[in-house]
């Protein structure tokens, strides 16, 4: 099973380096998108929210056209039903 991961990650972070977290995370984690903001500090959810908010709407809106339960596989389970829209 995989769950659908969205890693968003700026290159200004002097806490929590690129390299060492987001990059990380999204080579461990199967089938994970990144996001790169470039010039994003840690806070980047407040510093870059429009990029941030539209990244994370458009991984939302991809994930709820899919049936509840598919993950990705090739074809979705038998009895499942589809999302029509984000809430």
């Amino acid at each position: 099973m995989t769950i659908p991961t969205l890693v968003i990650h700026g290159d200004s972070g002097a806490i929590v380096p690129f390299e060492i977290s987001g990059k990380r995370t999204a080579e461990t984690v199967k089938d994970a998108r990144l996001v790169f903001v470039a010039d994003a500090p840690h806070g980047l959810n407040v510093t870059h929210a429009a990029t941030f908010n539209a990244e994370l709407l458009t991984f939302l809106r991809e994930r709820a056209r899919r049936p509840v339960g598919w993950c990705g596989a090739a074809r979705p389970p038998t009895g499942t039903r589809s999302l029509d829209r984000v809430a």
